[in-house]
């Protein structure tokens, strides 16, 4: 009788120069004062940050990109199903988004305490006054008052937002759709007239989710990071590096989802027979493992060239944005329906797997967002009617 066999879904070690912050990541998982199972964002971010962690995967000699992108590959995939989800992502934001726009905008004294993990931020950029897609449609304003800066409005759906210290806000400084009418201000979350109200919701544990009110708030001028009209431009630029690494997470996840799955096949029988026996099962992985292995090779694409180029590829991130959303809810559908009714208790993390990636197709851009994205590179883009 052959000898069962399961899918070949280990990724081989990458050679990121990543020989130091491997052991590093595994003794801040080590310092963390909960279990690595438990931890929230803020406590993941500073026991990364303390152990040198964060400065690792932004110690890049281009001063357009800094960010280390293969090592931060490497360290998502370190960190996922070790740390809950939501935790996971606040990381990713502060190593991918958040801490790379204040060394941009402000430099390395002010992006220091984010850095060494003696600080948090949060990315406050989605609107209660508009859409999530249509950041241009922002309401949030801010103005000048003799030598300071004053802000109004609401975000919201703000990850960190419970625990952050500072508050990187995307907001108008003029009226107008365009690019730059728009500007980054660094909000401290215990100035005068700013409150925070948690959002209570059953997906991504840890991720210290709410939205934020701002009342009148007076800052001093160098608040505002960068130029008056470079918060849109930058902001954007920035978020293709979510995006990418929003892609490399998928793929860590569901290539750990597939093993499991794959191994569990082995295990489980029906009739007196391994799951793994039958084809359909072993296709229908092997499908989705594909998938990933084309995300894979995408993440891959893009990352080279950002690294040669100091810029991300937009309309390739957009892509990579577009795919991790289905592909991420079809694995986790998948595993949960070959697991049975073992795959709905308590103490597995399947189910709720399954339904914090559910998110992956609307944080950070919807998938239709990115898809509309995608479709102005096709021939009739030129010539279509304009969107009302």
């Amino acid at each position: 009788m052959p000898t069962e066999r399961t899918l070949a879904v280990a990724r081989p070690p990458d050679t990121d120069g990543s020989h130091g912050t491997v052991p590093r990541l595994a003794q801040a998982l080590e310092s963390l004062p909960v279990a690595a199972s438990r931890a929230d964002g803020r406590t993941l971010i500073r026991a990364l940050g303390e152990a040198g962690v964060v400065a690792d995967c932004l110690a890049g000699s281009d001063p357009r990109q800094p960010l280390r992108l293969p090592l931060l590959r490497t360290v998502l995939g370190g960190l996922t199903g070790r740390v809950p989800h939501g935790a996971q992502l606040a990381c990713l934001l502060h190593l991918s988004t958040v801490t790379p726009l204040v060394l941009r905008l402000a430099g390395g004294e002010r992006a220091d305490p984010l850095v060494r993990g003696r600080a948090t931020a949060a990315l406050a950029a989605t609107d209660s006054g508009a859409a999530g897609s249509d950041l241009p449609g922002l309401t949030t304003a801010v103005r000048r008052h003799g030598e300071d800066l004053v802000i109004d409005g609401h975000k919201t759906w703000i990850t960190g937002a419970r625990w952050a210290d500072h508050f990187l806000v995307l907001a108008r400084h003029r009226p107008g759709r365009h690019f730059s009418d728009f500007c980054l201000v660094m909000v401290p979350a215990d100035a005068r007239g700013v409150s925070v109200e948690p959002i209570g919701t059953p997906v991504m544990a840890g991720a210290g989710l709410g939205s934020l009110a701002l009342d009148g708030v007076r800052l001093p001028a160098e608040a505002m990071l960068g130029r008056p009209g470079r918060g849109m431009v930058a902001f954007t630029e920035q978020m293709g590096a979510e995006r990418l690494a929003g892609g490399m997470w998928t793929a860590s996840l569901c290539r750990r989802l597939l093993a499991t799955a794959a191994a569990g096949a082995t295990r489980r029988h029906l009739a007196g027979r391994a799951l793994w026996t039958e084809s359909a099962v072993r296709q229908r992985l092997a499908a989705l493992l594909a998938r990933v292995r084309l995300l894979e090779a995408l993440v891959d694409d893009v990352t080279a060239r950002t690294t040669a180029t100091g810029r991300f590829p937009l309309a390739d991130t957009a892509v990579v944005k577009a795919t991790v959303g289905p592909l991420a809810a079809e694995v986790a559908d998948a595993c949960l329906h070959l697991a049975g009714a073992a795959g709905l208790t308590d103490d597995g993390d399947l189910l709720r797997t399954a339904q914090d990636v559910r998110t992956f197709a609307v944080a950070g851009g919807s998938t239709e967002t990115m898809l509309e994205l995608v479709a102005e590179e096709l021939p009739a883009a030129g010539r279509a009617e304009p969107r009302p």
